[in-house]
This record gives structure tokens, sequence and C-alpha cells, in this order.
């Protein structure tokens, strides 16, 4: 197991453990859930720009008119 050090000034230092004692929950868990959470989101950000970018080099337009009638045309 790792240990990482992590230096807090007073005011994060009783924010933290305020909640920490709330949520009844470890610094370490809270720490650990709340980085995974930002590797997450990036990543999902990441993705969702790529996936943008593919769609406007790839996409193909379509009016709702034209498409509500091929549905209609499929029944």
């Amino acid at each position: 197991m790792t240990i990482i050090s992590i230096y807090l000034n007073k005011d994060e230092d009783i924010l933290f453990r305020d909640y920490s004692a709330q949520s009844r929950k470890s610094l370490s868990e809270l720490f650990k859930i709340a980085l995974v959470n930002q590797i997450e989101d990036e990543f999902d950000y990441k993705l969702g720009i790529k996936a943008l970018e593919s769609f406007n080099n790839n996409s193909i337009a379509y009016k709702i008119d034209d498409l509500i009638s091929e549905l209609e045309n499929d029944v």
C-alpha cells in the first residue's frame, strides 16, 4: 500500500475533516472518490470532444419532414 501526503491549510483541514465526519467516510476514501470522479469526468469530456469532431466531420443532415416520411413508408 502506498502512502501519499497532501498538504492542507487550516481552513481546508477543518472543512475536509468536518465533511468526513458528516459523511462517515475516511479522508482517504473521500480523496480517492474525488480523484476517480475527476479522472472519469476528464475522460468523458475528451471522449465527447472526439465524438463531436467525428460527427461534425462525418454527419449527414436530414430534414425532419423527410425522416417522418421515410418512417411512415417503412410501416
